[in-house]
């Protein structure tokens, strides 16, 4: 059995059968599956990405077990790019950002969400980049990675606290967000090496639009956003605490990152290991 992110393109019912076909795609590649009735019935619509389960018959048909409706916050063309560029092995990571995507219900947030349909240039480059030259995440899709697990974190925490839902929505956001302005010297002047410099400060070239529209509809919610995606200043006059739980999320994503590049390819009994002037420890697995 496996569960896949497809695009469901058509469900071809029967009136008189109480089994239907489905027509999938998995980025480009179709795929047919059968399904009861009951579950096609499940799915609100005709079309869309859909979170799916098939296992295969000893006929060799695919049969649907389990068929979620996921809402529309990113289009096919996204949905297909995202196919094409990610390795089996980082499949599951672009299933859990468009889960984090599903979590934002907030109107005035909403245009960050709609971001990437309009923006596909930079979405590829999202995937792809490293989040860094030589420090944490510093390969490729390690932009990708380190901002669906800074979003993950920042969240999860944000809810366990007993944050509103607003403040935990834009901590996600901020998560997934707050590098956006590494992508600027790829998707806007096309250039392929990872550019060092002050990315914080094209977090707001790269988000202008969204951002006004949250200016005019939420003041309060702007400057709380806004202050996550500015470099972190330890001493600036206005606080945030949900800001704190952002800004914990990303240090642990490059603490943690370190250390698994740290430990790479050693054996499991290598439990700690000297980095710089410091030890780095770790329990075997």
């Amino acid at each position: 059995m496996m569960t896949l992110l497809c695009w469901l393109k058509e469900i071809e019912r029967s009136g008189h059968l109480p089994i239907c076909s489905s027509h999938l795609l998995f980025g480009d590649k179709p795929i047919a599956a059968l399904m009861t009735s009951t579950l096609a019935n499940t799915f609100p619509t005709e079309q869309g990405l859909a979170e799916i389960k098939l296992e295969m018959n000893k006929q060799g048909y695919f049969i649907a077990t389990h068929l979620r409706y996921v809402a529309p916050v990113i289009n096919y063309v996204l949905y297909a790019k995202a196919i094409s560029l990610l390795y089996k092995g980082r499949l599951p990571l672009f299933c859990r950002f468009v889960q984090l995507l599903e979590r934002v219900t907030t109107p005035e947030l909403m245009p960050f969400v709609e971001y990437w349909n309009t923006h596909p240039e930079q979405f590829e480059a999202y995937l792809v980049m490293s989040a860094s030259y030589r420090d944490h995440h510093a390969y490729r899709h390690g932009l990708f990675q380190h901002s669906v697990e800074v979003a993950e974190l920042a969240y999860s925490n944000a809810i366990s606290l007993g944050h509103s839902p607003i403040e935990c929505q834009i901590a996600l956001l901020a998560g997934l967000f707050h590098d956006i302005g590494k992508v600027y010297s790829q998707s806007e002047a096309n250039l392929k090496t990872y550019q060092t410099g002050a990315h914080e400060c094209l977090n707001f070239s790269l988000l202008a639009e969204p951002l006004k529209f949250l200016a005019t509809h939420d003041w309060d919610a702007h400057r709380m956003f806004s202050s996550m995606l500015a470099p972190y200043q330890q001493h600036r006059s206005e606080q945030y605490a949900v800001e704190s739980i952002f800004r914990f999320a990303d240090h642990a994503s490059c603490s943690s990152n370190r250390t698994h590049v740290l430990f790479f390819g050693k054996p499991a009994h290598f439990r700690f290991l000297k980095n710089g002037d410091k030890m780095v420890r770790r329990l075997p697995a």
